[in-house]
């Protein structure tokens, strides 16, 4: 008799408890993911513009690391994902941010009445049938290019 009361008072204990258990561990996991989301914010240098904006920033920011770390505890695929400075974007925002081609209206641009090709070195003439760029100080690192969107005219036209 007085382990079946045992078992029931274990039983309502774990009943009651449980959740009070789990209802503390997402409180001190939001926090943690909040403190994780200032120290992103710092790193990167991410200011908003208010509260609502921060609030917004930090679903898809936690809803993003919680995609990156469910990746990364699952089976090895050869690579891990992390945490970077696009971290607090959608997965549409990105793309149309950093992946779109943006095609040229015209591939001639008008300039005081006459018409101009877009590449202005078109006529030149080569000096010798050989050119080593990263002499003439050409040739460059790879850079960052942000949100520009026009990665294939990277060191054509910008």
């Amino acid at each position: 008799m007085a382990s079946t009361q045992s078992l029931v008072l274990v039983l309502v204990f774990a009943i009651f408890l449980a959740p009070q258990l789990a209802s503390s561990r997402l409180v001190n996991d939001e926090s943690s993911m909040l403190e994780r989301h200032q120290q992103w914010m710092s790193r990167y240098g991410r200011v908003y513009k208010d509260e609502q904006e921060k609030g917004a920033r930090f679903k898809i920011f936690k809803d993003n690391v919680d995609r990156i770390d469910a990746f990364n505890s699952g089976p090895d695929k050869g690579y891990k994902l992390g945490v970077n400075q696009f971290t607090d974007l959608t997965d549409e925002e990105f793309r149309a941010s950093h992946t779109g081609y943006k095609r040229l209206q015209s591939p001639t641009k008008v300039i005081s009445g006459s018409e101009q090709t877009a590449f202005p070195y078109a006529n030149a003439t080569v000096e010798s049938s050989t050119v080593d760029w990263r002499e003439k100080g050409a040739v460059t690192g790879v850079k960052d290019q942000g949100i520009c969107g026009m990665h294939q005219y990277m060191n054509g036209h910008h």
